[in-house]
């Protein structure tokens, strides 16, 4: 399986591959962005507790061997590609993203753009380590008859010419997010997550006019059927798709295996059995694949060769939340103490919660936030730390549940009208959003 230096769904992928627009030395550039950012966790010299410890996930950054040689699972740098390098692909995911390195902690925040560049045209000009970063003339993988082993074939992605102005725009218009994927690219990135609750297949019609731009789609939480993902199917640049929490199954799998470009694909909480995994198995590109809560099985994940599926800890097949047959993480009512009656659930915070009769269950509802403590299995969603504390729209307090990714930063709005005014322009308002004092 292909590794990632931590196991959480969601990671990214960035498309393609990019020149080095200069020459990047190792030792002066290089290698003090590893050292700040990565060693505490990535390196020979870890002491805790008195005891020196091995580097996480057995990779070792504070030399140009270890960086070569990758972690316990595999490869991180793929010499001239950035886009199939962990080290790079994980630095560069979004401020809210759990995958992002390094994790925020008390001497260490995310890379800066200028660094996270940096690390990109290095891998791009084939991670050269020169005559001086530790001592070693280090440059490519080295192979098993001691030469050095070609950059990745994957194929890169065409050059594409700009979407029309209109499309895009009407892709705004139902709440998209739909900009460019990077400042050099005509590719786009689409996220519906904002008006998640609005999309259904009469939607995705407005992706055929952008079919050739697309590259990566987020369409989680969406009401997009198996039928909707045949408009899918004809987005032929498509790279990263963002599938979870849907009501897909295995039909609509099957209209994704003419993606000959896509490399990650998360189904978390979708219908996809063993079955489904079927239509996925000649994809060459596909590296990445999350089926946490499916109707996926172990055995059946060993079908994909070549491919890292995360299947998290179990394999119980889930339904879409809130439907009367959603298996509730409790077992015992939260108000009576009672066993739940498995036709009798609420939804609070993605997690679903079983009640005894409907007089609990309306309890529940009117006053989530008062019985929640009751439900031992709960486990409280992971805090946003927001980067204002004003709505750069109205200027009121912001909602801590109204938050958008944006350039690094997790933004709060005070309603989801705001909110969507600045996904559908955020360069209108981005100047608008003041960082919140201390």
């Amino acid at each position: 399986m292909r590794h990632v230096i931590w196991m959480v769904a969601g990671a990214g992928l960035l498309i393609g591959g990019t020149a080095a627009s200069a020459k990047v030395d190792y030792a002066t550039q290089i290698k003090p962005i590893l050292e700040k950012a990565c060693y505490s966790c990535h390196s020979s010299n870890i002491v805790k507790d008195g005891r020196k410890r091995k580097a996480k996930a057995g990779l070792y950054l504070d030399s140009p061997e270890g960086i070569m040689k990758g972690s316990e699972d595999g490869k991180v740098v793929v010499p001239g590609d950035p886009a199939k390098s962990s080290l790079y692909e994980l630095i560069v995911l979004p401020a809210d993203d759990e995958d992002l390195m390094p994790p925020e902690g008390k001497d260490r925040k995310p890379l800066s753009k200028a660094h996270t560049d940096l690390i990109r045209d290095w891998i791009a000009a084939g991670v050269p380590f020169g005559e001086g970063g530790t001592g070693g003339k280090v440059t490519g993988t080295p192979s098993a008859g001691g030469g050095h082993a070609a950059a990745s074939s994957r194929p890169k992605l065409p050059e594409v010419a700009a979407a029309p102005a209109a499309a895009v725009k009407a892709l705004q218009e139902l709440g998209a997010l739909a900009m460019p994927l990077a400042a050099n690219t005509n590719l786009l990135n689409v996220d519906f997550r904002a008006e998640a609750g609005k999309i259904t297949d009469a939607q995705l019609a407005a992706l055929k006019p952008v079919a050739e731009q697309v590259a990566w789609l987020n369409l989680a939480g969406t009401k997009v059927t198996d039928q909707g993902l045949a408009q899918v199917g004809g987005l032929k640049n498509l790279s990263r798709l963002h599938l979870e929490k849907t009501g897909v199954g295995d039909a609509g799998v099957a209209h994704l295996k003419s993606l000959g470009q896509l490399a990650y694909l998360n189904l978390y909480g979708t219908q996809v059995s063993d079955a489904g995994l079927k239509h996925l198995a000649d994809l060459e590109n596909l590296e990445k694949l999350f089926v946490w809560q499916t109707k996926v099985t172990k055995d059946g994940a060993k079908q994909l060769k070549d491919v890292y599926v995360n299947t998290g800890w179990e394999f119980k097949p889930v339904a879409p939340a809130g439907s009367a047959s959603a298996k509730s993480i409790n077992t015992k009512c939260p108000v009576s103490g009672k066993a739940v009656d498995a036709s009798k659930v609420s939804t609070f915070q993605g997690q679903v919660i079983g009640f005894c009769c409907d007089k609990c269950k309306a309890k529940f509802d009117k006053d989530p936030k008062a019985l929640i403590g009751k439900v031992k299995e709960f486990k409280a969603p992971k805090k946003v730390v927001l980067f204002n504390d004003r709505c750069p729209i109205s200027g009121k307090p912001v909602d801590p549940s109204k938050s958008f990714a944006f350039q690094g930063k997790t933004i709060g709005f005070c309603c989801d009208n705001c909110k969507g005014k600045f996904v559908k322009e955020p360069k209108k308002f981005i100047a608008k959003v003041k960082k919140k004092a201390g």
